[in-house]
């Protein structure tokens, strides 16, 4: 396979992605493995798509399609069970449902789809930028790892002692929600805020609004995509009249520009559970 450029889906303003109406298209080649992926956003800050592969599948990397990046990166898995390495450092991780991966720039990583249903994850990018060719020259000045490795020898017979001195050395962290720092977000109708990872270019975070359940207004530093894992959620934006009021179902997602004043509203009966990711800076400025 030749060189697909990655699709780039813009918006003016705040918009409204329905479920299975991204851009959608292959990456990967023979020598890499292929992964489909359907791109939701590429923001000058905020780039965010999901991306399935079929029990048994993996991707790793090839000269045309480098699997590392300039960008802070961070994996939820949705479905499915996940294995993520780094051939660099020989590091392997294993991340089941609503748990994922923090990869910081610089990081190779290869995957595979280990479960028992088809892989699907939403991957949310911070700080990659709009320009392919500034993109594919960082690409080029990470030379990938002479002899890849999938295996850290180095602990076996200090294991689980050494479980300190590992984390310390690997580029990939496991992120979990019972490891979640803990938020508690507004005054007249508080709501709990889960962030899974947090650098100074991305959050990546999780909400459930309870039947009834609403948020007070919100305005972040960054760029906003969100994304509906289960449940019927409306998001209304007080500040643009034409377009205010929005319903989301499952599967469906929605873009915030920086700046633009939201909240979150659950008029249903059933819990919302809810999907964020924010770049480059979540506190607003």
């Amino acid at each position: 396979m030749s060189e697909n450029p990655m699709p780039r889906p813009a918006f003016a303003g705040p918009s409204h992605v329905r479920a299975g109406a991204g851009v959608r298209y292959r990456w990967g080649d023979e020598i890499s493995g292929e992964v489909s992926v359907e791109m939701l956003v590429w923001s000058d800050q905020l780039h965010c798509g999901l991306f399935s592969m079929p029990v048994g599948a993996r991707f790793g990397h090839s000269d045309a399609y480098p699997t590392v990046t300039a960008a802070d990166e961070v994996w939820i898995t949705l479905a499915g069970s996940y294995i993520m390495s780094c051939p660099a450092t020989g590091e392997v991780h294993r991340v089941h449902r609503d748990e994922g991966v923090l990869s910081r720039p610089g990081t190779w990583h290869h995957g595979y789809s280990v479960g028992d249903e088809p892989l699907l994850m939403i991957e949310f990018l911070g700080g990659l930028g709009q320009n392919q060719a500034d993109i594919k020259t960082f690409a080029a000045s990470v030379p990938p790892p002479e002899q890849p490795r999938h295996a850290q020898d180095e602990w076996i017979g200090r294991w689980p002692e050494a479980r300190e001195e590992a984390e310390q050395a690997n580029r990939l962290q496991v992120v979990r929600p019972s490891e979640a720092l803990l938020r508690i977000e507004g005054d007249k109708n508080p709501i709990l805020v889960e962030v899974l990872a947090s650098t100074p270019r991305l959050t990546v975070g999780r909400m459930r609004l309870l039947p009834g359940q609403r948020s007070d207004d919100q305005v972040h530093g960054g760029d906003e995509h969100l994304y509906v894992v289960s449940g019927t959620a409306n998001i209304r934006l007080p500040q643009h009249e034409a377009s205010q009021w929005h319903e989301l179902g499952a599967g469906d997602s929605f873009f915030i520009p920086e700046g633009a004043v939201h909240h979150y509203v659950n008029e249903t009966s059933a819990p919302v559970d809810l999907i964020f990711g924010v770049a480059p800076h979540y506190l607003p400025i």
